[in-house]
C-alpha cells in the first residue's frame, strides 16, 4: 500500500509538471526569454541607447566652439551604429538603422553648413533655427524607435 501510494504521489507530481510545461507552451510565455521577439528587444534597447546619446550630444550644443567635440562624437556615433548588425527577416531593423544613420548625417550636413555662417564663438546658439532642428530630427528618431518598442511589447 505505502508503494501505491508513492506510485500515486510521484504521478500526480509528473501530470503537474507536464500540465504546468504544458500551459507555459500554450500561453507562449517562453516566448521573450528565446527566440524572435527577445532578439528584437535586444536590437531595439541597442538603439535606444545610442538614440539616448545622440539626444544628449545634440541637446548640449550650446556654442560654436562646441562643434568640434559634436562632430568628433557624431562620427563615432555613426561608426557603433553602423556596425550594430540587423535582424534578418526583421524589416524594422533595416528601416530604423537607415533612419538612425540618416538623423547623424543630416545633424552633422547643418552643423557644416552652420560653420560657414558668420558669428561670434560667445553667442549662446541654442535656440537658432538650425539646433531647432537638430533636436528635432533626434525626437523624430526618438518616436519612431519608441513606436517599435511598443509594437514589439505588444507581440
Amino acid at each position: 500500500m505505502n508503494t501505491e501510494r508513492k506510485y500515486s504521489v510521484i504521478q500526480i507530481f509528473s501530470l503537474l509538471f507536464l500540465l504546468i510545461i504544458l500551459i507555459i507552451e500554450i500561453t507562449g510565455c517562453n516566448k521573450i526569454s528565446q527566440g524572435e521577439q527577445r532578439r528584437k528587444f535586444e536590437y531595439l534597447y541597442k538603439m535606444n541607447n545610442y538614440a539616448t546619446l545622440f539626444r544628449e550630444y545634440t541637446g548640449i550644443l550650446n556654442y560654436e566652439k562646441d562643434f568640434d567635440m559634436y562632430k568628433k562624437r557624431m562620427n563615432k556615433l555613426y561608426m557603433d551604429v553602423d556596425a550594430v548588425k540587423i535582424i534578418p527577416g526583421y524589416q524594422p531593423s533595416t528601416v530604423l538603422k537607415t533612419k538612425f544613420l540618416t538623423a547623424i548625417d543630416d545633424n552633422l550636413m547643418i552643423i557644416q553648413n552652420y560653420e560657414h555662417k558668420p558669428g561670434a564663438d560667445t553667442i549662446s546658439i541654442h535656440n537658432d533655427y538650425e539646433i531647432k532642428i537638430m533636436n528635432e530630427n533626434v525626437t523624430i528618431f526618438l518616436d519612431n524607435l519608441n513606436d517599435e518598442i511598443s509594437k514589439v511589447g505588444k507581440e
